[in-house]
């Protein structure tokens, strides 16, 4: 005899808590998303070229995915203004930004903001 104490369960109780693992996955489900608006911010002022492509981008992934998609325009200041509006916001994947090309020599120009596009934001 061995001198390890042996500890035994109710076969109930192995039963009971072996069911109950299988369903409680089921019960907790995920969130679809998106389950809010998307944002998607645009650099530049309404009619520039980045605002209709954006405006395209959001009509057809508003058609094809039934999402609900807001195009605002924030212009100016180096498209800093925009930036720090989408920096700011939680990072959750409502906030997009349209990016062009000056918004990459905005550290340069404007050495005090805080703002820089390698850093603060990830491509999608």
């Amino acid at each position: 005899m061995s001198d390890t104490p042996s500890f035994r369960l109710p076969r109930r109780t192995v039963l009971l808590a072996g069911l109950t693992g299988l369903f409680l996955p089921g019960s907790t489900r995920a969130q679809t998303y998106p389950s809010n608006v998307i944002r998607i911010v645009v650099p530049a002022g309404a009619g520039t070229p980045p605002d209709i492509i954006s405006r395209i981008v959001a009509d057809e992934l508003a058609a094809i995915e039934g999402w609900r998609l807001i195009v605002e325009n924030r212009p100016g200041a180096l498209q800093s203004i925009a930036m720090n509006d989408v920096s700011n916001r939680p990072a959750d994947g409502y906030s997009l930004l349209t990016m062009s090309l000056p918004i990459t020599v905005t550290p340069a120009l404007l050495p005090k903001a805080e703002i820089r596009p390698d850093v603060n934001f990830d491509p999608v």
